[in-house]
């Protein structure tokens, strides 16, 4: 039998560990890669959020499309009615008490494939607008969506919705697009010139968010949507009204006159 005898002042014999120099360095290394791979999944996420918001406008747009080819002319986008003694305002998307409690979908939803989804802007994460469901994008009201109230004592004009016969300018004209105020968002997308409306506050109330990557979509009357990167103030933008209203520029116009709103 061998017995080993340990031999005196030898040391145990141990694994070499990390220094700190060296665990430093792999530290660094990791927050290296993290640092690379965090923007580039938000770039691809938001990507992906820009792609599916192209395909909600371009469906918006098909739907209004497909309205106006039956109708004679373009949804409205309000107006009040009286239904059975009961208050009621048709939107564009929704039909709404005064409250904006909804009652039913509006004239789009027939029109629209899977409409739930579609009218919601998947970049959009602020307050809906009163109760809808699915909120983010607005119409063209200055010069496509017909609008007046025609039950409200004071309230006396209604304007028509435009006819597809009187769109000229279809590869121009703005029809959706994403929507943003301060604070907020909006269904009813305004020109800035202010030549329908006569209310300065509610036509900087109707613009346009620069929400994907610092740019805003919108889709035009012949279906396409395009990507606007340069928010504009409008021709009447004061500082109020850019800070108090618009939150300019992370809200802004398509452009300072009203060439991309008008159809004609």
């Amino acid at each position: 039998m061998v017995i080993a005898v340990k031999r005196a002042g030898a040391r145990a014999h141990r694994g070499r560990g990390f220094s700190l120099v060296e665990l430093l360095m792999v530290i660094g290394v990791i927050a290296v890669l993290i640092g690379v791979a965090v923007p580039v999944a938000l770039s691809v996420r938001d990507g992906a959020r820009s792609v599916t918001c192209s395909s909600n406008l371009r469906q918006l747009t098909f739907a209004a499309t497909q309205y106006a080819n039956t109708h004679g002319a373009y949804p409205i986008a309000v107006r009040s009615a009286m239904n059975n003694g009961v208050f009621e305002i048709h939107n564009w998307d929704w039909v709404t008490r005064f409250d904006g409690t909804v009652l039913r979908s509006g004239a789009l939803y027939a029109y629209a494939d899977r409409p739930d989804a579609v009218f919601r802007c998947p970049s959009y994460a602020g307050p809906p607008n009163a109760k809808d469901p699915a909120t983010g994008y607005n119409y063209n009201t200055t010069y496509i969506g017909g609008e007046g109230p025609v039950t409200i004592p004071g309230w006396t004009y209604v304007r028509d919705s435009a006819r597809p016969s009187q769109c000229r300018r279809t590869a121009m004209c703005a029809i959706f697009g994403c929507a943003g105020r301060r604070d907020g968002t909006n269904k009813f997308m305004r020109a800035p010139e202010n030549s329908v409306e006569g209310n300065l506050a509610e036509v900087y109330s109707g613009a346009q968010a620069f929400r994907h990557h610092g740019a805003t979509m919108v889709s035009v009357l012949d279906g396409s949507v395009n990507r606007i990167a340069d928010p504009c103030a409008g021709v009447h933008a004061t500082d109020d009204l850019k800070t108090m209203v618009l939150d300019y520029p992370h809200n802004g116009f398509l452009s300072d006159d009203d060439s991309a709103y008008r159809p004609w």
